[in-house]
């Protein structure tokens, strides 16, 4: 559910999910009472898995109403590698804000890993994003991971802990998860990369404590 919803949510078109969807809710939907919705799965505490769905798409949700160029912006795919189940496209939006006034440019990136290859932050997976925009360069953060610990995926899986992301070249270094959608916003000007050495020893700690938590 998270890689078809972070595909819909980042895609073009108006995104429909169906009630039951997001709390991973199994068998057919009708108005007999055995047959609606479940409310137990989110009630009174619920089930971990349904409440993480929901965490996913409030989260896809949100990015899309915030982002004018997942809802009114082009889409190009600018690299597809069929090997490894990867699709990229550019997201973009050029015009005014809802003032008439105030100028926007805003350009996203969407990874969709529909196979099961990984890369993580000690191998990354390059994306050829072009020469760098304007005079500030190619400085991208990540705004999505459909793969998040928070929503029922694993420490580590995407960029959130690297902050900003300087391409080199025409190329972003990316980690990627498996069956994922990653989605990355190209922000003002540059920053410094986080030491390598910090990230790893940050990703370490969280997937030793996400192992200590289980044999509890």
């Amino acid at each position: 559910m998270r890689l078809w919803w972070g595909v819909a949510a980042a895609g073009v078109g108006i995104p429909m999910l169906f009630m039951g969807t997001e709390t991973h809710q199994d068998g057919h939907w009708h108005t007999e009472e055995e047959a609606s919705m479940d409310w137990s799965l989110i009630a009174r505490g619920g089930e971990k898995w349904a409440k993480e769905g929901m965490a996913c798409v409030k989260a896809a949700n949100e990015m899309r109403t915030q982002h004018w160029a997942l809802t009114r912006g082009t889409a190009r795919v600018i690299q597809a590698d069929h090997e490894n189940g990867i699709i990229v496209v550019e997201r973009h939006y050029e015009g005014v804000e809802e003032d008439g006034k105030t100028k926007m440019n805003q350009r996203l990136i969407v990874v969709v890993n529909d196979g099961d290859g990984q890369w993580d932050a000690e191998g990354t997976y390059g994306i050829n994003v072009g020469p760098p925009w304007g005079e500030d360069g190619g400085a991208f953060e990540e705004i999505f991971n459909s793969q998040d610990e928070d929503f029922g995926g694993w420490p580590g899986s995407g960029n959130k802990e690297r902050g900003v992301i300087n391409q080199e070249g025409e190329s972003l270094q990316l980690a990627i998860p498996k069956l994922g959608v990653v989605v990355l916003k190209q922000v003002t000007g540059k920053s410094k990369a986080r030491d390598p050495d910090l990230v790893l020893a940050e990703l370490s700690a969280g997937a030793a404590a996400s192992i200590s938590a289980l044999g509890r």
